[in-house]
């Protein structure tokens, strides 16, 4: 009783941006409400004794905070507890926490890719409720519980969604600080909250002021992404949207083709049939899009390198049936790069084992002489983009090359080290331990080449 409208649960108007507002639940029950300036957004709160039982602690916290970010989602909505019940449990607990609320993918926003969407909308509950850091410690923690974690980069988008409603009126501070692995996921994250923030229209302006042509983030691969979405699925109008990033533009393009090869927020937008749920089963019809763009450069190579995608996952998670799929084009580039793409899907299926895919490296010799080195290359860039945690394994794998590709594998590790500005820590962790003196300078990205 009492309040503004007979109850005293309703904070009487909506929140601005920093504002927040708080009820203690003094009896146990559950309670239905709705979000008065979005109806949609429903929720049910379900309060117990919890020193009946023990567990209950993380069970009341999930299903709370479940239907919180559903009633917070692309309104910024900030709601505080007076115990924040997520801070108190350690990562490790509340990783255990993600995988339990994740056993049934039902009520995610996008059931098409099932669990890992749910990941990620859990990533954005505990980055919401807890902070960046503490977010990837859970995620840290959830890829040694669950395999479909160690491809991390959409659980990093999540991450990125929490941070930014966290930071309303701040989004280019956040942008600014972003943590940079898994493929640049938590800064395409924080741009797809603050374009629908704008009224989700994606003008050239809009996207010239997220992404300046000085950016280093990932931004323009999302921004391929909104793009395509933005144009109704007109590729060649898209295209010419990327061509006005400047120098980003190719970038764009991974991002556009991407989008039109996987779909997911096609798929979202109502503007792709709903069979391309399952788009790997489309790799042959995007094989002959792509052929729309042959002779056109950059947009070529583009479109073949993220069939890369689709080709590992249809063709029976085989990289040597992906590899000669992507020999079907004529363009040698092309070909190389779709090769190289497989492994981001691949790495994280057999656990980042890079002994074992030497391989793979060797296997193209006769066909592309060059693909040798650029695959050991990239093997060793990968782990640092894809999966930080295991780069202790980083420095062994280039040491145990033939002395020719040594040099360049040390370089490539040192280049993404810089740019993905991570800590000394993590530059330690992986080049400590490199026995040549000026292998490890190359290691740390204190010296370009020997």
């Amino acid at each position: 009783s009492g309040g503004c409208i007979g109850s005293k649960l309703d904070s009487c108007k909506g929140l601005k941006s920093g504002e927040t507002y708080s009820f203690k639940f003094n009896q146990k029950g559950a309670w239905s409400m709705h979000d008065h300036l979005f109806p949609g957004y429903t929720m049910v709160v379900r309060v117990e004794d919890l020193s009946e039982k023990e567990s209950l602690l993380q069970s009341l916290w999930g299903k709370v905070s479940l239907n919180l970010k559903k009633m917070t989602d692309k309104i910024g909505l900030q709601i505080s507890t007076s115990n924040d019940l997520s801070k108190s449990l350690s990562p490790k607990q509340q990783a255990k926490l993600v995988t339990d609320n994740c056993q049934d993918t039902k009520h995610v926003r996008n059931p098409v890719k099932g669990k890992i969407t749910c990941f990620a909308e859990e990533m954005e509950r505990v980055s919401f409720s807890s902070g960046r850091e503490y977010a990837y410690d859970t995620m840290h923690e959830l890829q040694k519980i669950d395999k479909t974690a160690q491809g991390c980069h959409f659980l990093t988008h999540g991450i990125g969604w929490g941070i930014f409603k966290k930071n309303l009126g701040s989004w280019k501070e956040v942008l600014a600080d972003v943590r940079t692995e898994c493929g640049y996921g938590e800064a395409m994250g924080v741009v797809e909250y603050f374009v629908n923030q704008q009224g989700g229209v994606l003008t050239k302006d809009l996207a010239k002021k997220i992404c300046p042509e000085s950016s280093t983030n990932g931004c323009a691969h999302i921004m391929g992404h909104l793009f395509l979405v933005e144009t109704k699925t007109d590729m060649d109008k898209t295209l010419d949207l990327c061509d006005s990033m400047g120098k980003l533009n190719v970038n764009c393009y991974h991002g556009a083709f991407m989008e039109h090869h996987v779909a997911g927020n096609l798929l979202l937008h109502g503007l792709a049939p709903k069979e391309r749920i399952n788009w790997p089963q489309f790799l042959y019809e995007d094989e002959k899009f792509c052929k729309k763009y042959e002779g056109q450069g950059e947009r070529e190579i583009t479109c073949w390198t993220r069939l890369a995608h689709s080709a590992y996952i249809h063709l029976g998670k085989k990289p040597e049936n992906a590899f000669e799929f992507c020999n079907r084009t004529s363009n040698t580039r092309a070909a190389r790069e779709c090769k190289l793409v497989v492994f981001a899907e691949y790495l994280p299926d057999i656990d980042f084992d890079l002994q074992s895919t030497k391989k793979y490296c060797i296997s193209q010799q006769n066909i592309d002489p060059e693909f040798e080195k650029e695959c050991y290359n990239e093997l060793a860039e990968g782990v640092i983009v894809l999966n930080p945690q295991k780069v202790e394994i980083v420095a062994p794998f280039c040491s145990s090359l033939d002395m020719q590709f040594q040099e360049s594998c040390f370089g490539t590790v040192g280049k993404a080290l810089k740019k993905s500005k991570e800590t000394n820590l993590l530059v330690d962790r992986t080049c400590l331990g490199v026995a040549d003196q000026k292998l490890e300078k190359l290691c740390r990205g204190e010296i370009r080449k020997l």
